[in-house]
């Protein structure tokens, strides 16, 4: 939002989708702003994941990663409610990236793959973002108990949680999914995807 303010004097809430994430503002604006933007948004959920388990105190506790994670997902939550802004932020997906990135990047590479296929497939980056974020914890069981991965219970459930979450605020994408409306990523979109979208965001807050 402060990148599409300050470069284009435009609230990227009020264009396309009404999200202020990194697909709509490649939407409104091209691949450079919206590159800015998914940066930014990894790195909100990054760096608290990163300087979290420094608050701790010795050996005792929860485990780095999983306080890094616990700090990831609060600033995934932050993120998509912003206190100073409306309580109208992103989908979380980056910033949630960006917590397994410092916790559990072998968990990213997989969410990243998943992502990529369905883009590929579908062209949906909705139904790619959910998807990657169902995968995650996936991978991380899956790792665990069959490859001996190090990842401790409390992780997977972390896990588990920001998957839902993730369905959660893309409820509005799954919505219009169903009914055959939800705009492909390199699709031209009309005035009645973007006021459908609109309206979808305004009535279910997403």
């Amino acid at each position: 939002m402060p990148i599409s303010r300050g470069l284009y004097g435009r609230d990227i809430r009020r264009l396309g989708s009404g999200n202020a994430g990194a697909t709509n503002m490649l939407r409104a604006f091209g691949w450079k702003p919206a590159l800015a933007v998914l940066v930014l948004d990894v790195a909100k959920g990054c760096i608290p994941a990163l300087l979290a388990p420094w608050l701790l105190a010795g050996d005792a506790g929860p485990s780095p990663a999983t306080v890094g994670l616990a700090a990831g997902a609060a600033a995934t939550f932050g993120h998509c409610y912003p206190l100073f802004a409306g309580f109208r932020g992103g989908k979380g997906v980056a910033t949630a990236a960006g917590a397994f990135l410092a916790t559990h990047p072998v968990a990213v590479a997989v969410g990243l793959a998943v992502f990529v296929t369905f883009v590929t497939l579908c062209r949906y980056v909705s139904a790619a973002a959910v998807a990657a974020a169902l995968a995650m914890p996936v991978a991380l069981l899956v790792f665990r108990y069959r490859f001996g991965y190090a990842v401790a219970p409390s992780d997977l459930w972390l896990a588990t949680a920001l998957a839902g979450f993730m369905a959660f605020t893309h409820r509005s994408n799954l919505s219009r999914l169903r009914r055959g409306c939800e705009p492909r990523i390199g699709a031209a979109g009309d005035g009645r995807v973007g006021a459908a979208a609109r309206a979808d965001e305004t009535t279910t807050g997403g």
